[in-house]
C-alpha cells in the first residue's frame, strides 16, 4: 500500500472515528500516532495544482464556518454581550496561500485582502493552525535588492509598511530587511492540503459570484460529490427550482447567467448561448415584478446582447430561431408578458439596432 492509499485510509479513520482501523494502520505502517486526532498533523499532502475536472481533495479539514466576535478589538477585554457572526475561513485560506506564491510577506498579503475580520485574527488563525510558518526570506538577496533603491524609494517602502523613515540609507535598508525577515512566511504541507480542500473557491470566484459565498460553501459542505463542477451544477439546479417556487426573479436570472459562464468555461458555446437566450427571455418577461418595480426597469441589456452575438459566432449558429424556441420553452412561466414572436423580433432588433432606443419602445405591464 503506497503513502497516498495510507493517507486516504487515515482520512476515513478520522471522519468515522474508526478506532479499530486506526490501530490496524498504526501498527502495520509503524505510524507512531497516539490518537486519531494526530492524523491532522500528518504531512503527506497533495500538490497545489487544480485538476482539470475541477475535482478537489475531499478531506476532514474541509473548511466549515466558524464563529467569531464582532468588534473583536473593541470588546477584547469586555464581558458585554457581543454580536456573533458566522464567518468562513475558506476564502482567507485560499487567497492567502495564493498570495504567498507571489510574496513571502504575510502582512502584505493580508493587507491586500478583504478579510471581513481583524487582520490579527486571520494571521493568528493561519499560524496557530499550522497553515503557514516562518521562512521564505533570503536576507542577502533582500539586502542586495534594497541597496539599489535611492533614499526616497526606501522611505516609500518603509511608509508602505508603516515603519519609521528616520536614519541614513544603511539604517533604512537594515530596517526593511529585518521587517521582511520577521514577516516572511511559507505555506506548510498541511496548508497546501487545506488549500486543496477549498480550491473550489477559484471556481466560485470566476463562475458563481452571483451567489452568496456562505450559502455556496454550506451547500458544498452538505451535498459534496467530490466534483466542484457537479456540485455547482446541482447547486444552480436547486436555485432554479427555488426561483420558480418562490417567484424569485433575481435568483432565476443569476442561475441562468452562472450556467452560461460555466458553459463558456467548458467551451460549450451552444449551451452558453442557450442560457444567455434564457436570460434575454427572462428579462423581457419579469412576471414576478409588480408595476411599481417595472417603472424604471430596463428589459434589454448591452452585455446580454453582446454575449448572444459573440456566442452565436463561436457556436457557428447563424439562425437563432430554433435555439431561441428551445430557450423559450425552457422558461417555465404559466404566463409571459411578451409574446414569443415579439420577443424574437426584439432580439433581432437588439442585435442590429440601437438598444437604448429599443428599450424606450418596450412597455411591460403585469
Amino acid at each position: 500500500m503506497d503513502n497516498e492509499e495510507v493517507f486516504n485510509q487515515l482520512v476515513e479513520v478520522y471522519n468515522n472515528n474508526d478506532i479499530d482501523l486506526f490501530n490496524k494502520l498504526n501498527e502495520e505502517h509503524m505510524l507512531e500516532l497516539d490518537s486519531i486526532e494526530e492524523i491532522a498533523d500528518i504531512e503527506d499532502r497533495e500538490v497545489l495544482d487544480l485538476d482539470d475536472d475541477y475535482s478537489y481533495v475531499k478531506n476532514y479539514t474541509y473548511s466549515r464556518s466558524i464563529i467569531d466576535l464582532a468588534d473583536y478589538e473593541k470588546h477584547l477585554h469586555s464581558l458585554d454581550l457581543m454580536d456573533i457572526h458566522v464567518r468562513s475561513y475558506s476564502l482567507v485560506i485560499f487567497n492567502v496561500i495564493l498570495g504567498l506564491q507571489v510574496t513571502s510577506n504575510l502582512d502584505l498579503v493580508l493587507d491586500m485582502l478583504d478579510l471581513n475580520m481583524p487582520k490579527d485574527m486571520a494571521k493568528d488563525f493561519l499560524i496557530s493552525n499550522g497553515l503557514v510558518e516562518k521562512g521564505g526570506s533570503n536576507n542577502r538577496k533582500l539586502r542586495k535588492t534594497f541597496k539599489k533603491y535611492d533614499l526616497n524609494e526606501l522611505k516609500d517602502e518603509l511608509a508602505l509598511r508603516s515603519l519609521s523613515t528616520d536614519g541614513n540609507k544603511n539604517a533604512l535598508v537594515n530596517r526593511l530587511v529585518n521587517y521582511e525577515s520577521e514577516n516572511s512566511y511559507v505555506v506548510t504541507d498541511y496548508g497546501i492540503h487545506r488549500f486543496m480542500g477549498v480550491n473550489w473557491v477559484a471556481f466560485y470566484n470566476a463562475l458563481l459570484a452571483y451567489f452568496d459565498f456562505d450559502d455556496y460553501e454550506y451547500y458544498m459542505t452538505e451535498y459534496d460529490t467530490g466534483s466542484v463542477l457537479e456540485n455547482s451544477l446541482n447547486y444552480l439546479d436547486e436555485n432554479i427550482k427555488k426561483g420558480y417556487d418562490e417567484e424569485d426573479f433575481n435568483r432565476l436570472h443569476d442561475a441562468f447567467s452562472s450556467l452560461a459562464l460555466i458553459n463558456i468555461n467548458e467551451e460549450d458555446y451552444e449551451n452558453a448561448l442557450f442560457n444567455e437566450l434564457k436570460v434575454f427571455i427572462l428579462k423581457l418577461n419579469p412576471v414576478f415584478l409588480d408595476n411599481e418595480e417595472l417603472k424604471d426597469y430596463i428589459p434589454i441589456h448591452h452585455s446580454n446582447i453582446n454575449n448572444i452575438d459573440a456566442l452565436s459566432a463561436l457556436a457557428e449558429i447563424d439562425d437563432l430561431k430554433a435555439i431561441f424556441n428551445d430557450a423559450w420553452d425552457d422558461i417555465k412561466f404559466d404566463k409571459k408578458l411578451t409574446s414569443k414572436e415579439d420577443s424574437y423580433n426584439y432580439l433581432n432588433q437588439a442585435l442590429n439596432e440601437d438598444i437604448d432606443e429599443l428599450n424606450d419602445k418596450i412597455t411591460l405591464i403585469v
